[in-house]
């Protein structure tokens, strides 16, 4: 009985890291790293020479971190693009708004502003890039939701 149950949790185990391991992949030269958000691509030269705004604490009502929201992006198992460079080294993660990135367009549901966030693990390297897209209609509360870039 003991020896069934040990098999059934290992076979589980291996199968959860095979789907966590299609949504990133071993870190690259940093010169050679491009993340592509759909509308916007992001090249080294430009994410390194953008000012850079720490993202700390919650980020919504919820009280929700970046963190939490990049965890879960990167557990959409429906998801199958390859979205964040990732190593046995990544302890933690530090969240940068990139200053300057905003794009501004106007819709009839409203006007959405995309704004990008750089995720970088502790030796400061390239991990992810998060677009954050934030609709404000009238006087309601902006809806804001969040989607990982693909890495190119």
């Amino acid at each position: 009985m003991c020896l069934t149950s040990l098999v059934v949790i290992l076979q589980s185990a291996s199968f959860f890291v095979t789907i966590f391991a299609t949504f990133t992949t071993s870190h690259i030269n940093e010169e050679a790293k491009r993340f592509d958000c759909e509308d916007r691509q992001f090249l080294p030269e430009e994410y390194k020479r953008l000012k850079r705004l720490e993202l700390t604490g919650s980020v919504n009502e919820l009280g929700l971190t970046i963190d939490d929201i990049y965890k879960n992006l990167l557990q959409d198992k429906s998801d199958y693009r390859i979205c964040a460079f990732k190593d046995e080294n990544d302890a933690y993660y530090r969240f940068f708004e990139l200053a300057d990135s905003g794009q501004s367009e106007r819709l009839d549901s409203g006007c959405p502003v995309h704004t990008y966030i750089l995720v970088t693990d502790h030796y400061d390297r390239a991990n992810a890039v998060i677009k954050r897209k934030t609709i404000y209609e009238g006087q309601r509360s902006p809806k804001v939701t969040y989607s990982i870039c693909e890495i190119r």
